[in-house]
């Protein structure tokens, strides 16, 4: 898998996030808080669970076509809790 994660400061929560890429022809297909407990993915978090990152990211196998690359990078959005 090839991923970017990014966490808040310590003890501030996740409130959202997201990725950009570039140069393109990569397909996301994470792109989820952290913990990554979500069932099913990009549902609702367990009670009890805090968001503290942001993760985005695709399979090694689907990452770009043949000869090319790309760079993944996640934001996260933090509040202090």
């Amino acid at each position: 898998m090839h991923h970017s994660e990014v966490f808040c400061d310590t003890g501030d929560v996740a409130t959202g996030g997201g990725y950009e890429v570039e140069p393109g022809g990569v397909q996301i297909s994470i792109n989820r808080p952290l913990p990554a407990v979500a069932v099913p993915p990009g549902g609702p978090l367990p009670d009890g669970t805090i968001p503290h990152g942001w993760q985005a990211g695709t399979p090694a196998t689907t990452s770009t076509p043949p000869g090319t690359s790309s760079t993944i990078t996640a934001y996260v959005v933090c509040n202090a809790s």
